[in-house]
């Protein structure tokens, strides 16, 4: 004995999963669009913080280069904008931007991130403890550098401690700047 269902029943049925895989093509649609903006913002944030790097790194070579006996200077614009210069103990000048570590987007996808890619979530946190590395040796760089009381000692100290800490930042950083982009980091961004 043969039960044949209803042709409602059939189209009933049809119609029920042609509608769940529309919905799941939607929603597949729509996490590769989010997932794609999330890359776009962070590789934004890691383009300005290249050019932290780039800063840091001229600002410390600079410093080292210019020996004992320079005066260092931090200076604060009324608008906010940060300088830092440098007068060696010859008596040559040099300037240059001092700017500040952004992690605004790092700390605030992070959720986003960890829902909808656990391998580039890992590569966030790394990303952003290096981030926070670099934070400390910009705190550095006002504490041990600009006018220190500790002594020349201390400056080149330290200053060879932050240069060695350069390397594997901009490493950690260009892992998530490859993921999200496929592309080596070396194109800064200033604002």
């Amino acid at each position: 004995m043969e039960v044949a269902l209803p042709i409602t029943v059939v189209s009933a049925i049809v119609l029920f999963v042609l509608k769940e895989l529309l919905e799941s093509h939607k929603k597949s649609k729509a996490k590769k669009r989010k997932l794609s903006a999330l890359k776009s913002v962070l590789k934004e944030e890691l383009e300005l913080n290249l050019w932290v790097w780039k800063q840091f790194e001229a600002l410390l070579t600079n410093v080292q280069n210019a020996g004992e006996g320079g005066k260092y200077t931090h200076l604060v614009s009324p608008s906010g904008t940060e300088r830092f210069e440098l007068v060696t103990a010859e008596g040559h000048g040099m300037g240059q931007a001092f700017p500040k570590v952004v992690t605004e987007m790092h700390s605030k996808l992070v959720i986003d991130v960890a829902e909808m890619d656990a391998d580039m979530y890992q590569k966030l946190i790394t990303s952003f403890k290096a981030l926070s590395e670099l934070q400390h040796l910009r705190n550095g760089i006002v504490d041990f550098i600009h006018d220190s009381r500790m002594g020349d000692h201390y400056v080149e100290g330290f200053t060879e401690y932050a240069l060695e800490e350069l390397a594997p930042i901009y490493d950690h950083l260009d892992v998530l700047y490859q993921y999200c982009t496929g592309k080596k980091l070396k194109e800064h961004r200033m604002r």
